[in-house]
């Protein structure tokens, strides 16, 4: 005879001044993150290492947000439950010694060593960031990134360029770190891309630069523009769905 099962509901949820939940628990620290550009809507994210990250306006108030994460009691459960068997690529929840950072598509752990001076250097699957005590690492890594997105995206833009006829040159193009997607380009004919694809794999940097290129034949998402896609990248879903892996480094706080 088989024993009956009992549903247990999960405890409720235990919020200690804003610092950290209890739930189900699992201690999970809050950690609030004020972003200047950031007006009106506030945003939840959570890190596998335990961490709810809280991106609101300046001047937000602690009743709100504690409402706020009351009524996200059951995404939180599932925001947990979803890492435990994931594959995704999350960015440090911290840069110290230790921390694992990506380039190309490749987990490259952080050494941090005290300096006079700053220095950063990619070697034998580290990379190395000398500096003076109390330095920002974070900022430090984002500007180091952001002198190598300079070089990569550069060379993926000019090689499918000359690789494709969608162009007669290169267009005008830059790069920022951004929060909610890979690329975007203009009908004055600009494309911008997100610093953060120098992490991703190579295809993958290649797809988000096609996609934009492809964009300033058609301005759309039309059955025209994808089979101008599949007409230079066949295998671009492919690209597209390895991209999806990464997509959580766009929830990082930049600086």
């Amino acid at each position: 005879m088989r024993a009956k099962s009992v549903y247990t509901p999960p405890k409720p949820l235990a919020l200690h001044k804003l610092s950290q939940i209890d739930i189900d628990g699992r201690r999970v620290e809050i950690r609030l993150r004020s972003r200047p550009r950031r007006r009106t809507r506030v945003m939840l994210s959570y890190h596998p290492d335990g961490i709810l990250f809280i991106d609101a306006p300046a001047g937000t108030t602690e009743r709100a947000l504690r409402i706020l994460i009351f009524r996200s009691e059951d995404w939180l459960r599932r925001e947990i439950r979803k890492f435990k068997n994931s594959d995704h690529v999350v960015y440090p929840s911290s840069y110290k010694t230790g921390s694992t950072l990506y380039l190309l598509g490749m987990p490259l752990k952080l050494q941090v060593h005290q300096s006079s001076s700053i220095a950063v250097q990619q070697l034998n699957g580290t990379i190395r960031v000398r500096a003076p005590l109390n330095s920002s690492i974070q900022t430090i890594v984002h500007d180091w990134y952001g002198d190598v997105a300079n070089s990569i995206l550069n060379e993926s833009i000019g090689r499918i360029c000359s690789n494709t006829s969608l162009l007669d040159s290169v267009p005008h193009w830059s790069h920022r770190y951004m929060s909610s997607r890979w690329g975007s380009c203009s009908s004055h004919g600009t494309m911008r891309l997100n610093t953060h694809l120098v992490k991703v794999p190579q295809d993958a940097i290649d797809m988000v630069v096609l996609h934009e290129l492809c964009h300033f034949k058609q301005l759309n998402h039309s059955k025209a523009f994808y089979s101008l896609m599949a007409q230079h990248m066949p295998d671009w879903k492919q690209h597209d769905n390895t991209l999806k892996k990464y997509h959580r480094l766009l929830q990082e706080e930049f600086v």
